[in-house]
């Protein structure tokens, strides 16, 4: 496939992936907007602001060369890390939903964890290229990247915000197994965090009852199981078909905030199975074509950047559409492009920027080009052998 061709599949696929946001975020909202806000269009209007917002963002990173994030990437994790930490500050974090996850920026609310997703690849795709040469060894190779995501997966889960920090966790360890560590590393890791997760799942109420609520959503519909049992009512009402744009009656209140995470739950009540498998395949359009772009990368630090960047979007595709079909707890996380939400829509669209942006410049040459090329092609071909591609 012609790298022009891929470049202009991944911007066309992500126009329709956000214009298909645009038109359920305003059917799944215009209820619930009428009765809070008495305007059917609030949370329209808003979403097109951000929607605007991330394209001029994504505009300026595709216009800017990607090597520039290679070159600070411990001042940017820093100001991401440090704009996590603020909000536990009394007055700039905001508490929503028994989470304080937002800073207070006076004219907008922000999550910054979302900013964080970013950095934390950038840093992590830096540091793995930096020692592609060592990272069978656990102490120079693994250690140092996990030891930055146990920091990020403590600050997290305190706010919390569990969601993010399994994506991130997923992200961490795909980007390592792709590099080339050892499967031990990361087998180990695995075995090591079950019991860390079953204690904090075990010391919280609240998990412990969305657990519960996860295996039997029928028993809890209602009190804590009612958004996920709703959601289901909502799905198997779409049938084949679906009810018809517009004609969803879950979102007459009876499925909570369906414009944010549950919003595939009203894209199937009114589009079927039908509308939900063209979403689907159009998001796996989106992440094979940023796979392709990835690995046409000038550099190690690019490959990884776009394969870090494209993966995190499969993972949180997967996992709000296991969520919303009862396939897995809820985590708060968002459909990217779809979903109503001011950062996660301009923060997506900023990852888009970046993907084109190693597009871009995968034909300039650079002072190691030749060398780090033969090192990307000497990695492809390894995993090919191993099956991994």
């Amino acid at each position: 496939m012609d790298i022009n061709i891929e470049n202009r599949l991944l911007n066309y696929t992500v126009l329709v992936l956000v214009s298909i946001g645009i038109v359920f975020v305003y059917s799944s909202s215009s209820v619930y907007a009428y009765k809070q806000f008495g305007s059917s269009e609030y949370f329209l209007y808003k979403h097109l602001l951000y929607v605007g917002i991330g394209i001029i963002l994504m505009s300026i990173l595709s216009q800017m060369d990607y090597v520039i994030l290679k070159r600070h990437p411990y001042l940017i994790i820093s100001v991401c890390i440090l704009l996590v930490l603020l909000v536990y500050f009394p007055k700039i974090g905001v508490m929503k939903n028994g989470a304080k996850r937002w800073l207070n920026l006076g004219f907008v609310t922000f999550q910054p964890s979302e900013l964080l997703k970013y950095g934390f690849v950038i840093y992590l795709s830096y540091l793995i290229s930096k020692s592609q040469e060592r990272i069978s060894s656990f102490k120079s190779g693994f250690l140092p990247g996990l030891f930055v995501m146990l920091i990020i997966a403590i600050i997290l889960l305190k706010q919390p915000d569990f969601g993010t920090t399994v994506l991130l966790f997923f992200t961490f360890l795909s980007l390592y197994f792709v590099a080339g560590t050892r499967l031990s590393y990361i087998l180990g890791f695995i075995i090591a965090a079950i019991p860390i997760v079953y204690f904090i799942i075990t010391r919280s109420a609240y998990k412990k009852a969305r657990i519960f609520a996860f295996l039997n959503p029928e028993l809890y519909k209602n009190t804590i199981g009612y958004q996920v049992y709703e959601s289901l009512i909502s799905l198997g009402s779409g049938g084949l078909f679906g009810q018809g744009l517009g004609m969803s009656k879950q979102k007459m209140l009876y499925l909570p905030a369906a414009h944010t995470d549950f919003i595939l739950a009203i894209i199937g009540e009114e589009t079927g199975f039908v509308g939900v498998t063209i979403l689907i395949l159009l998001f796996l359009i989106f992440i094979f074509t940023g796979f392709r772009i990835a690995l046409k990368a000038r550099d190690l630090f690019g490959v990884y950047l776009g394969f870090a960047i494209t993966i995190m979007f499969a993972y949180q595709v997967l996992i709000n559409a296991a969520v919303v079909m009862s396939l897995l707890p809820t985590k708060g996380l968002t459909l990217p492009f779809i979903s109503y939400g001011g950062s996660s829509v301009v923060f997506s669209l900023a990852g888009v920027g970046i993907l084109n942006s190693i597009h871009a410049n995968s034909n300039i040459a650079s002072e190691d080009s030749d060398s780090l090329k033969s090192e990307v092609g000497l990695i492809i071909d390894k995993m090919m052998k191993k099956g991994k591609i």
